[in-house]
């Protein structure tokens, strides 16, 4: 677990953090797993800096990065031609892809870009000027070290725009994660210095951490609960509710 509370006017990629982070948890995974294991960031858009694609590819870890969206990219999509874009459905909903090379004017190499497009959902087809299409940037699949290093570890589907565009889309669901921590503790700092708000928060998040460490370790083998609270009136109590009444009954 790591984290950086900084001041609300600091971007997210504000100076060096960002990369320091990456190599700290990074080190400290392959310290205590294994030197050569396998593992996928995924970034939004704001973290679309060549710097840190380079750390990444120093590092041997897989990106998946949202990327913004600039004319030549577009003309390359709507140049290629219809038999190169595929097809991918997840939960009702279906995109075509396809992916090409792309390199931007400050880049010293290119990347692997996969366009995408919603086609429709629910059966209701979407007209092009309608679709709010995306590009994703990964290093992935694209050959070399990385890409073995990921089929030694029996993770060759990683390689997949398939996976590419899911991991993506699923990333959203992260944010409920810090909608939990939000209503784990107050919702809101409780000083008014910024070095005391920085410790409650770091206590805070390993509390929240620890907690849901509990869920999976001690409920999950019982009674299957999502690391996620569902009930978030009720969040703080539903798992410790599920976990010991059951032995209060039986006692």
């Amino acid at each position: 677990m790591d984290a950086v509370f900084r001041g609300g006017s600091k971007h997210s990629n504000h100076s060096d953090t960002v990369e320091k982070m990456v190599r700290h948890v990074v080190q400290r995974i392959r310290r205590g797993y294994r030197k050569d294991g396998a593992i996928v960031v995924p970034l939004d858009a704001g973290f679309f800096d060549q710097k840190l694609f380079e750390v990444f590819e120093e590092l041997q870890v897989g990106t998946i990065c949202s990327g913004r969206i600039y004319k030549d990219v577009v003309e390359s999509a709507q140049a290629t031609h219809q038999l190169h874009w595929k097809r991918f459905v997840r939960d009702k909903k279906a995109w075509e892809d396809t992916e090409f090379g792309s390199r931007r004017e400050s880049w010293t190499r290119f990347r692997k870009a996969i366009y995408c497009r919603p086609v429709g959902a629910n059966r209701q087809l979407w007209l092009p000027f309608v679709r709010p299409e995306r590009v994703l940037y990964t290093n992935l699949g694209m050959g070399g070290a990385l890409d073995e290093q990921f089929k030694k570890a029996g993770l060759e589907s990683y390689l997949t725009c398939e996976f590419v565009m899911e991991s993506a889309h699923g990333r959203g669901a992260g944010e409920l994660i810090h909608r939990a921590l939000k209503d784990f503790a107050s919702g809101r700092m409780s000083f008014k210095v910024f070095r005391l708000n920085a410790v409650f928060f770091d206590t805070m998040l390993k509390a929240f951490s620890f907690t849901n460490a509990s869920k999976r370790t001690c409920a999950c083998p019982r009674s299957p609960l999502p690391l996620i609270p569902q009930h978030w009136e009720d969040s703080s109590s539903t798992w410790q509710e599920k976990l010991f009444e059951p032995v209060a009954r039986s006692s």
